[in-house]
């Protein structure tokens, strides 16, 4: 879908929201939504136009589900970006272009850098499990009559694989079928998995470093623009992705500093933290698959292998892989 120009986001914050005469407004991300920085005077803000044709957007309720989500946390002094009321006194907003309807919300700027995690202090990976933890409690109190996709068996692995068949049919046959292996094995352990007490609930379901800005002291999560109902430890095991090659002592003191840090606010079961690993695998799986944008065959079964290795870069991922 076209990107709306910044003079036109310039002029919709300007006259939707109290926020001040916006003296730079630039496009950063595009991609499902598209993202532009605002500033005013006094402060920077996130002004996000909402793409089109998304499985887990079907309507107004679902963006209206995500802002009241936000909104309730931020009354709960979560650690997250949050929804601003336009001028109206509401937080998602509507506008007529040449490409059609478009909706959009104006958010809190979260400071900071992105969270690098493979290069993460214990204590960052701590303040961000804490994080995560304080989103899922307080999440569990949101009153909401409005509906969300579920983030499942079939979001994580039919959905994924069938906008992976493509690629596939064109790959390494033995690439193939280790991947289609891996799948088999984690379906298996997902429909037996009992996570326990409120293991299952609201969730950000893409908490990846490029949405996780840090300072020295600070942590804050954003764009959750995929949150639906999850596994909780789904949102664990998808943070630990690239902390760093299982069995590494670094990586693994960084590992467990996040689960300390949600840990002291929420339990985690036994089964849970058996979970960690098989649930990475399948995010890997989802994320691994996007259409126009999911990673070649051979570095998908290279992260199947082990969850946590740090990001790869050109194209040794396929001479890492190996059938066995």
């Amino acid at each position: 879908m076209r990107t709306m120009n910044a003079e036109s986001v310039r002029t919709l914050a300007n006259e939707q929201y109290a926020v001040g005469t916006p003296t730079r407004v630039e496009l950063l991300t595009t991609g499902h939504n598209d993202t532009y920085v605002v500033e005013t005077a006094v402060d920077r803000y996130a002004f996000r136009v909402y793409g089109a044709s998304k499985s887990w957007i079907r309507g107004d309720d679902d963006l209206q589900f995500e802002l009241g989500l936000l909104t309730h946390l931020h009354a709960h002094r979560a650690a997250i970006s949050y929804p601003l009321n336009t001028r109206g006194g509401t937080t998602l907003g509507h506008v007529s272009t040449s490409a059609g309807e478009r909706h959009y919300a104006l958010f809190s700027w979260a400071s900071g850098q992105p969270l690098d995690s493979e290069r993460w202090a214990p204590e960052a990976a701590h303040r961000l499990g804490h994080a995560l933890a304080t989103v899922h409690v307080f999440a569990d109190r949101f009153a909401t009559t409005g509906s969300r996709y579920r983030v499942d068996e079939q979001t994580l692995l039919d959905r994924s694989m069938e906008r992976m068949r493509p690629r596939l049919e064109q790959a390494d046959p033995a690439v193939v079928a280790f991947i289609e292996q891996q799948v088999t094995e984690i379906r298996g352990l997902l429909r037996s998995f009992d996570p326990g007490p409120n293991g299952w609930g609201i969730i950000h379901a893409d908490p990846q470093s490029l949405n996780i800005h840090v300072t020295a002291d600070t942590v804050t999560l954003f764009d959750f623009d995929r949150c639906g109902f999850g596994w909780r430890a789904y949102d664990i095991a998808y943070a630990l992705r690239h902390t760093g090659a299982s069995g590494d002592p670094e990586a693994e003191r960084r590992r467990a500093a996040l689960v300390d840090g949600y840990r002291s606010v929420r339990p985690l079961t036994a089964s849970e933290l058996e979970m960690l690993p098989t649930l990475g695998r399948a995010a890997w799986v989802r994320e691994g698959t996007g259409a126009g944008h999911g990673l070649p065959p051979s570095k998908l079964a290279t992260y199947l292998r082990d969850p946590y290795l740090p990001r790869f870069t050109g194209t040794e991922a396929a001479d890492t892989w190996h059938p066995s």
